[in-house]
């Protein structure tokens, strides 16, 4: 009897866990450091270097906005289903361990949620609002018909770069500080950036995408092209940044352009896969020296994720 109980009781806790694993955290890591940068650069940071709390109503601003964030991916992931089933990858929909009504009532609940947060803050800056539901509506664009950006060469390309490059590092600016002309400027580097990480991206996503019809521009351009266009994207990261004077996107677009530039001419998707991450990684390793308990909750999701996968599904997963 009580090994019933335990086995009912661990059949239960992996179902909690497989509706938290659905916001899939590991891609929450990069609006994360894109908003937390974004608040970190409006703030001034030449008078306090190393942050050891997180200012204005910026803890407030990343939990809605995760909610946010994490309802859109729900939804991209029903979207996705067919598409991830043959990648076979987020198996969590693909292949029936979360059906298809819990988790578009989960993204619901969320989206209620995170808006509501959103609306008891009361933020005093306009702009605020506008990229919340900006960020919620591209981000449901991006992956739902007739629009589905996401089968749209180039269109793809820029509703990533902007949402995740712009809209998240303008949210955390606006969490701390007025909008400036500065704030774009600033931005511009990150929106690059980003662009060139999603452009491989999809490239190891082109084999599933082109079975179900998604023109992506992973698809559509082809792996030698898809790599040249992250370079070029990459190289431009770095001449922005030296005009806006952003000296984080500088250090980390400078460090990956040999990477980038190394898939120019090396076309394997392991190749290809590992530039991404490590291009990624950057940022967000910038981000957590700059605020050090940033560290802490990375590592903490990370092993976290990686137990959880390795427990349900017997993989090695994030890495």
């Amino acid at each position: 009897m009580n090994t019933i109980r335990q086995e009912s009781q661990s059949a239960s806790w992996y179902r909690l866990l497989d509706h938290v694993m659905l916001l899939r955290p590991t891609v929450l890591m990069p609006v994360w450091t894109m908003t937390l940068l974004g608040a970190y650069q409006g703030t001034n940071p030449l008078r306090s270097l190393i942050w050891l709390h997180l200012p204005g109503r910026l803890p407030w601003t990343l939990a809605l906005y995760s909610l946010i964030m994490g309802a859109v991916y729900i939804v991209n992931q029903l979207a996705d289903a067919e598409t991830d089933a043959i990648n076979n990858k987020l198996y969590l929909l693909a292949q029936g361990y979360v059906t298809r009504t819990a988790a578009s009532i989960e993204a619901v609940v969320l989206t209620i949620a995170g808006y509501g947060m959103a609306w008891g803050l009361s933020p005093d800056v306009r702009l605020y609002w506008w990229l919340l539901l900006v960020s919620g509506a591209i981000g449901i664009a991006y992956s739902v018909n007739p629009i589905r950006l996401k089968g749209k060469p180039f269109l793809d390309l820029l509703a990533n770069a902007i949402g995740y490059g712009g809209i998240a590092y303008m949210l955390g600016w606006v969490s701390v500080a007025q909008p400036t002309s500065k704030m774009l400027r600033m931005a511009l580097p990150y929106v690059l950036s980003v662009g060139a990480a999603f452009v491989h991206s999809t490239l190891l996503d082109r084999e599933g995408d082109k079975q179900v019809g998604d023109n992506t521009t992973g698809v559509v351009l082809g792996i030698r092209a898809s790599c040249v266009l992250s370079f070029l994207l990459i190289t431009g990261a770095i001449a922005t940044s030296i005009w806006s004077g952003n000296r984080i996107s500088l250090v980390a677009a400078t460090l990956s352009l040999p990477l980038f530039g190394y898939t120019v001419f090396r076309h394997s998707l392991q190749a290809i896969a590992l530039v991404m991450r490590i291009s990624v990684a950057l940022l967000t390793l910038i981000a957590a020296l700059l605020i050090p308990y940033y560290l802490l909750v990375l590592v903490l999701i990370i092993f976290g994720v990686r137990w959880y996968y390795r427990k349900r599904f017997g993989i090695r997963y994030p890495f």
